[in-house]
């Protein structure tokens, strides 16, 4: 007996790889209305200020992720039994409050040295430290229902933070306005309860913490030192920009700044979905084929994707007046020029992704690190001698361009040694004959229907 389509469908919404597609876009699609009403509702300096505090806890949580999430998933995975899974979880409570306790001292103890030239206040540095503490329960949760593979509250609990949060920042704006301790509070706030709901419906449970030994956490000090250089790498090279402008300029740049980086995520999920998927092919590829076969491959999927991202930042670099006021409001229309940079900047992502997982397919992880670290350097040195020059948000998305593109090149000559032959020519010619390909697919396929149709009638 057939299923009833009723059915099929209600399992397909079921599958985990739907609940995290539909939780990944509904998150994503939150957040950027939470950014919205936040850029309308708050002056630039106060936006600026709390986007710049945010984003140090980020570099503090993206260090404390890397030395345990991947050893997490390899080992708690393989557990076969509640016993050993709980030792797990318990390493990873004393690890994860023992490294945020000792960040936290350091942290304030570093600031309070370099006060002079770090622009970190008495409030704001309170914030961080109760930032970094009460979100620990709400971090583990995470890891340990994918871990589990418990894809429905995973998700539940991605898109509980950006729902509440726009009702809280309505609620703020209704009496009296949003200033940027207002929001520290509120997020503050929202990352206890959010905690406090993780341990209260079992997605951790602290009483683990004494389950751990010696055994587990010096596992995960072994598999977390190689991850912690790569994570903290890509972390700076994201956020670097964002310190040097409140270094040099002040927080009324970063929010100018962070308009057209919010537009830029919108092209990068499903870039990082694309990139994702083509993987599993590369490594098989770098397996079982030759390097011609492979860097076929990858010249024509990243040179069609490419290819096909000019329309969209052409459309982008055309409408950038109409894209700010859409997203912040006309309070920020001298962020257009800086969108139009970031769409020439977008068409450089898809290679720099694609040569980065490619070394790593490859089997040369050492070599993309060396690749984003030399992008690292160069961003920082060309964006402290471009804030030296010309102390603008344009200079420093500029230089972004230069980054990137000197990361192509450095990823290509890896790429190379590695016998993986690839140029910039025969990526633009494999992404025109996939582009045409693809085409050409379509057009045969519409001339297929109606003669099909035609038949049936």
């Amino acid at each position: 007996m057939k299923k009833l389509p009723l059915e099929s469908i209600r399992k397909l919404l079921n599958s985990n790889v739907v609940l995290s597609l539909l939780g990944n876009g509904v998150a994503t699609v939150l957040s950027l209305l939470s950014f919205t009403l936040q850029a309308r509702w708050m002056s630039t300096s106060a936006l600026g200020g709390f986007i710049y505090l945010y984003t140090i806890y980020t570099l503090f949580d993206t260090v404390r992720t890397g030395l345990m999430y991947n050893a997490l998933l390899q080992q708690g995975a393989a557990s076969t039994s509640e016993k050993g899974f709980r030792r797990w979880e318990g390493a990873v409570w004393q690890i994860n409050l023992l490294f945020s306790a000792v960040g936290v001292l350091l942290g304030t103890a570093v600031v309070l040295v370099g006060q002079t030239w770090i622009p970190i206040d008495g409030k704001a540095l309170g914030w961080l430290a109760l930032s970094i503490m009460v979100s620990i329960p709400g971090n583990i949760s995470s890891w340990m229902l994918l871990v589990r593979s418990r894809f429905r509250p995973m998700q539940i609990q991605k898109v509980l933070y950006p729902a509440i949060m726009i009702v809280i920042l309505a609620g703020m704006q209704f009496r009296g306005g949003i200033t940027q301790e207002k929001m520290m509070l509120a997020n503050l706030g929202l990352t206890a309860g959010l905690s406090l709901l993780s341990i209260g419906a079992g997605w951790c449970l602290p009483q683990s913490v004494t389950r751990g030994t010696l055994q587990e956490r010096k596992h995960f000090y072994r598999y977390g030192k190689f991850s912690i250089g790569a994570l903290l790498g890509s972390s700076l090279l994201r956020n670097s920009d964002i310190y040097l402008l409140r270094f040099f300029v002040g927080p009324e740049a970063i929010a100018l700044y962070s308009i057209p980086l919010r537009l830029i995520q919108i092209i990068e999920v499903p870039l990082r979905s694309v990139v994702s998927a083509s993987i599993p092919a590369i490594v098989k590829a770098f397996h079982h084929d030759t390097p011609r076969v492979l860097s076929r491959m990858v010249a024509r999927e990243a040179g069609g994707l490419v290819i096909c991202l000019v329309p969209v930042a052409a459309l982008g670099f055309l409408l950038a007046d109409y894209l700010v006021v859409w997203l912040a409001g006309a309070q920020y229309k001298a962020a257009a020029p800086l969108v139009r940079i970031f769409m020439v900047y977008s068409l450089l992502l898809p290679l720099d992704r694609y040569l980065g997982v490619t070394l790593d397919a490859i089997g040369k992880p050492k070599a993309n690190l060396i690749k984003m670290f030399g992008m690292l350097a160069i961003n920082v040195v060309g964006d402290c001698l471009a804030l030296w020059l010309f102390p603008t948000p344009e200079a420093v998305a500029a230089v972004s361009i230069v980054t990137f593109g000197s990361g192509i090149l450095i990823g290509l000559h890896h790429a190379n040694q590695h016998k993986v032959p690839l140029t910039l020519r025969s990526i633009g010619a494999q992404g025109l004959f996939f582009v045409r390909e693809l085409l050409d697919k379509g057009l045969k396929k519409e001339k297929a229907e109606p003669a099909s149709s035609a038949l049936t009638k």
